[in-house]
């Protein structure tokens, strides 16, 4: 651990995040790995190769919900740009590179809930908003590409939020929008390139009661049907771009007409006729997956769409004789519904199933930092898991042939729990818990619709079902967790027929509603567990009537208290949480998002939830030596750094009770300084556990009685702050 001179805190533009007076206590936060954050698992996003920069350059899309964030591919690893604008988040946007202004071009898109028709431009370092005041109508997934011989880029088609297929063909010159009235109009839309070798344009779209995909070309003022001898087999959604290198149009994947099934077949146009090319390995078969041509490599580009079974994040490139997987997004695939607990025996968090389009059985363990897949022998089948610390295994709870089934993991196989006596009735949507005291799994409710009142434990052997005479109501899709400092076990939420705000705990004998002054709002499918460390059940999202939720609350076994601050998981419900004993942290993985009927998406990301803690070594004299020990494992071998402020030091609000001063308090310096540094450990790396300890050397001077100042700190990632400390203030007595 290295000292730090009063120069070098002077040369320090953010050296800490102090909080207003009044504020004590560990604070909490939300953090996304770092080791997590890639451009992930994506569909309906736009691609085009940025030639002056020799980058691909991806926008848009989503997995789980939509986004604004631009990302660059150099042929070895994607990174996200980090401009000051960004385009509002969108899917579907079109997508094209205008070679003559070394622009890559958008236009329009999807919020989900509506249509976009604004016109941006970014130069690789900036996203201009052209706002031209004539722009074609508002839509998505319509196709663009950059007539080099005309100077202008072509739009065609899309579809619109409302339903309808839009047939108009629009150009860009830099400056406005015209658009054209051909005599010829394609009635689909589809995707669109640039032959370069053949000077022409070429839109491939869907033809109505046709086995096969229409071609097309742009004059500058008509569409012209070009027949083929072959083609691809009609569907929507594909992949096109042009091969320069090769002088070849190159198409994949796409989904039939009626949306099954989706494709994975290459297909390669030489101006006359389609050729389909048998490969050895190829990508998965999917739909929306946009592809462009690096013409710097001389290879065509290909990441992520939408699988069989879920969105997918595998970056692939075609070098004209074979694929190549390049890069995988890490972490489990999107998912919702699934199973989530952690394992103390093995200090891993284990995630089981869960699906987005269909089910999915495989097993991830996430160790603090990283997910990894396990491949057991045998597929269990589950929607909840808790932790047995008597019998030391992950046990998951699932539909079996007759009644629940109880699977067990041990780390490197999942087996069937022998069932004795009475099981509960098959049902979804149940609420399970641990009852750490009475050594049993607690079973609530479930079913569909109105949901059921029936309570059952499980001992490790066999099912009881207890006659409680106090009942919670007929429920499904509620939240459970077991407080282990009251010994209770916790019911929130649920549906029945409607989303429900209640507060049930049960103590083994009786369910008793309890009456809080403020509650969550009505919601199912949300994920609760209980903080050892902050003693609190925590609770986040759910669905509400009609919205995916992202807000967090604590219970004391009295009160909700909700959760403020920044950042935090989107919107969503039906995502799992699990709470990390070894490290002291919420884990949150996926869930699914929606506004109204409006499916956003099924999430990939893990978020965590834990404290920042810094503390004192006790009362502070002058002469003494005020240690601080910081704890934050989370962050643990990161950079961090520590000071001090008297309280009304000036510095920038945040607008959330936060201040950032711009330096070390020069005022607390100069009362406390000598020709010694007084700060020993202020800035450092984290040990392996996030832990470190720095200390405060007070003068002998009896002025300091009575002072107060603070001390707080931050750690941070590539060149940003990571997150934040609570303040601790410190009385000079």
């Amino acid at each position: 651990m290295r000292r730090v001179t009063r120069a070098g805190y002077a040369s320090v533009l953010v050296a800490v995040m102090l909080l207003t007076a009044g504020r004590s206590g560990a604070q909490s936060t939300w953090t996304f790995p770092t080791d997590l954050q890639g451009v992930g698992y994506h569909y309906g996003h736009g691609m085009a190769f940025d030639e002056a920069r020799s980058r691909t350059v991806l926008f848009g899309g989503a997995s789980g919900q939509a986004s604004g964030s631009t990302w660059l591919w150099d042929g070895r690893a994607w990174s996200m740009a980090s401009p000051a604008v960004e385009p509002p988040p969108r899917l579907e946007p079109a997508v094209a590179y205008d070679s003559i202004r070394q622009r890559v071009v958008v236009f329009g898109g999807s919020t989900g809930t509506s249509d976009l028709g604004d016109t941006w431009e970014w130069d690789g370092k900036r996203w201009i908003d052209r706002n031209p005041a004539v722009a074609p109508p508002p839509r998505s997934a319509a196709a663009l590409a950059y007539d080099r011989s005309r100077g202008v880029l072509v739009l065609f088609g899309g579809r619109t939020y409302a339903g309808p297929i839009l047939s108009d063909t629009w150009e860009w010159d830099g400056t406005s929008w015209t658009r054209r009235f051909p005599s010829v109009v394609p009635i689909n839309g589809g995707a669109m390139t640039y032959d370069s070798l053949r000077r022409t344009l070429i839109l491939v779209t869907p033809l109505p009661q046709s086995a096969t995909l229409g071609t097309w070309v742009w004059d500058g003022s008509n569409w012209v049907r070009r027949s083929s001898t072959t083609a691809p087999s009609n569907r929507r959604d594909f992949g096109l771009c042009f091969d320069s290198a090769r002088g070849k149009g190159v198409l994949f994947g796409g989904s039939a007409l009626g949306s099954y099934p989706y494709y994975s077949d290459l297909w390669e146009w030489d101006g006359t006729d389609w050729s389909q090319i048998q490969t050895v390995l190829s990508p998965p078969a999917r739909s929306h997956p946009p592809l462009c041509f690096d013409s710097a490599r001389g290879r065509t580009v290909l990441i992520g769409g939408y699988g069989q079974v879920a969105t997918l994040g595998d970056t692939w490139e075609w070098d004209g004789t074979g694929w190549g997987l390049m890069a995988q997004a890490p972490g489990p695939p999107p998912r919702a519904h699934g199973a989530m607990a952690f394992d103390p025996l093995r200090q891993c968090t284990v995630l089981f199933g869960g699906g987005q389009s269909s089910p999915r059985l495989d097993t991830w363990e996430w160790n603090g930092r990283s997910w990894t897949q396990r491949f057991p022998r045998t597929t269990p089948a589950g929607e909840r898991m808790a932790y047995d610390p008597v019998r030391r295994r992950i046990l998951l709870v699932g539909t079996g042939s007759n009644g629940m089934d109880v699977w067990q993991w041990d780390g490197m196989d999942w087996s069937l729990v022998p069932r004795t006596g009475t099981t509960p009735p098959h049902r979804p949507f149940f609420g399970l818990a641990y009852d750490d005291r009475r050594g049993r799994l607690v079973l609530y409710g479930g079913g569909f619709i109105y949901g059921r009142d029936d309570t059952w434990e499980f001992d490790g052997t066999a099912w009881s079902q207890p006659s409680p005479a106090t009942r919670a109501p007929a429920l499904q899709s509620h939240s459970m967790t077991f407080d282990a400092t009251r010994g209770r076990t916790v019911l929130f939420g649920g549906m029945n027929p409607y989303p429900s705000s209640e507060t049930w705990e049960w103590d083994g004998t009786t369910w008793e509603r309890r009456w809080p002054p403020v509650s969550p709002s009505p919601r199912a499918h949300s994920a609760m567990i209980y903080d050892a460390r902050r003693r609190r059940v925590l609770l986040f999202g759910g669905r509400g009537d009609s919205v995916g939720l992202q807000d967090t609350w604590e219970w004391d076994g009295t009160t909700w208290t909700e959760w403020t601050g920044s950042p935090r998981p989107g919107p969503r419900y039906g995502h799992h949480m699990a709470y990390d004993q070894a490290r002291g942290q919420a884990v949150l993985h996926g869930g699914e998002g929606r506004i109204g009927d409006f499916r956003l998406g099924v999430y990939e990301d893990t978020w965590i939830h834990e404290e920042i803690v810094l503390t004192t070594s006790g009362p502070a004299v002058p002469g003494s030596t005020v240690l601080l020990f910081w704890n934050a494992p989370r962050e643990a071998s990161r950079a961090y750094m520590l000071a001090c402020a008297f309280h009304g030091h000036p510095g920038i609000p945040l607008g959330d009770g936060r201040i950032v001063p711009l330096n070390q308090d020069p005022l607390f310096f100069m009362s406390v300084g000598s020709q010694a540094s007084p700060f020993l450990g202020f800035a450092g790396i984290l040990d392996p556990s996030g832990q470190a300890v720095a200390a405060v050397l007070l003068p002998g001077i009896p002025a300091l009685s009575g002072a107060a100042f603070s001390a707080a700190g931050v750690t941070w990632r590539d060149g940003g702050i990571s997150a934040l400390s609570n303040e601790v203030r410190i009385e000079v007595r």
